[in-house]
This record gives structure tokens, sequence and C-alpha cells, in this order.
């Protein structure tokens, strides 16, 4: 395949959903109007390379079994039948002491349920703010909840360069179990609903497990930077 037919198949419809300033982004190059991070491939012969390497080791989507259709796994908003399921899910998170991620369900004290379920979620722009949906991943089998996804509507020029559109966290119990490659396919699959074509995911690079789940569900890596002396990696998928 030429990387004039892998453009225009990938490309044929833009569906990128990045707020003003806008950025222009194609599959395989980005020139970004940040100071703090400029990136684009230094030639055509590069390009093709990626590309054909990244289409013969990443799938476009994961098998069956990774998008946890055996798991029985849905994607539910935050609501008072399911106080008791994410009480224990923050409990056991705030337990540990480690950083809750996403950040939508952690900025607000969950033991006022009602002022928590409130906030979960950003439905107009607001200064460094963009509008969000929050789910919770429910283990239907189990009556669990296992983690928690918030996916942004749009980009602005901070989640461009490092947040992306969606963050995806799994319980300290529940890790390692496969349900972030099916959490992402879930997500993804609310992304298609609310129009985005293009998501962007952004991981530690350290972080092997998160990368994998990202790669399980079509990321391909764009480039890696560097935010607060972290190397991070941006991944790009596309919905077909």
């Amino acid at each position: 395949m030429t990387w004039e037919n892998a453009l225009q198949a990938k490309n044929e419809k833009r569906g990128d959903s990045i707020c003003k300033p806008v950025f222009y982004i194609d599959t395989m190059k980005a020139v970004m109007d940040d100071a703090r991070c400029r990136h684009r491939m230094e030639s055509l012969d590069d390009e093709i390379q990626l590309y054909e390497e990244r289409q013969s080791c990443c799938p476009r989507r994961c098998s069956s079994a990774q998008r946890g259709e055996t798991m029985n796994l849905v994607l539910v908003k935050g609501e008072e039948k399911y106080r008791r399921q994410i009480s224990e899910m923050m409990d056991e998170w705030t337990m540990t002491g480690e950083k809750i991620i996403p950040y939508a369900i952690r900025k607000t004290d969950y033991h006022d349920f009602e002022k928590y379920l409130a906030s979960l979620e950003v439905t107009e722009p607001q200064e460094g703010l963009v509008p969000d949906s929050t789910y919770f991943c429910f283990d239907t089998d189990r009556n669990v909840i296992v983690g928690a996804v918030n996916i942004r509507h749009c980009l602005n020029e901070r989640l461009l360069l490092n947040g992306g559109h969606i963050g995806v966290g799994i319980r300290p119990s529940e890790r390692k179990k496969g349900y972030a490659t099916a959490m992402i396919t879930l997500a993804l699959e609310k992304c298609r609903e609310l129009g985005i074509r293009k998501v962007l995911m952004v991981c530690d690079r350290d972080n092997v497990g998160s990368a994998k789940s990202i790669i399980n569900n079509g990321g391909i890596l764009e480039n890696e930077i560097v935010v607060d002396g972290v190397a991070e990696q941006r991944y790009w998928i596309n919905i077909m």
C-alpha cells in the first residue's frame, strides 16, 4: 500500500474533534502550534515505514475476548442505584494512597454522594475544561464496579499535548485481568456515538500495560513527549 492510498483510505472524511485553536492532524504526522511540543515526520520515507510497521503489528480492533464480550461489562453513568458499588471502589482505591484515575471521579468527595454525582461531568466549556462524559465500568456478572472512564468531547491545547480524549482507571483489585482493553473498546463506542472519529490516548512510556491496551484497540504511536519530567506516549485511534 502506498502512502497516498493509505492516507486517502484513512482520511476520506475528517473526524477530528478539537476545540479552537484548531490543530490540523493527519494520520501519521502532526503540526501543533504549541511551543512545548512540535513534531513533524522528517521525510516521506519515514512516514511510509512507520505506517507499514504499525499496520503490520497493531490490530485495528481487539479480539472478541479482549473486547470483553465474555466479561459482561457495561459502561454506566453514576446513579444512586450504584452508590454501594462506587463507594466500595473508591474506599479501596483511597486506602492505597495512590492517585485515582480518571480525575473526574476523584475531584469531589464521594461521601457526599449527591454532590459527587453532580460533579462527574462538565456540560459546558469552562476555563481550561471541555465538555466530558464519565462512565463507570460495571461487571454485571459480579455486580461490581471495576473502574471508570472519562471521555472528553473535544480537545483544547493542553489535552492535545497531554491528556487526550479518553482517561481510563481500574481499581487496584481488578487489574491485570484484561479489563483495560475491554474498557477502552467500550469507550471508543461512546466516542463513535459522540461523533468523534479520531481519538487521542496518552499514557506514561513506562506503563506497558496501558500502552498494550491502547495498541490492542488499534492505537498508532505518533510521538513521545516529556511533561513535568515524565515521558508520555501519544497514540491515535481511528474509528471507522
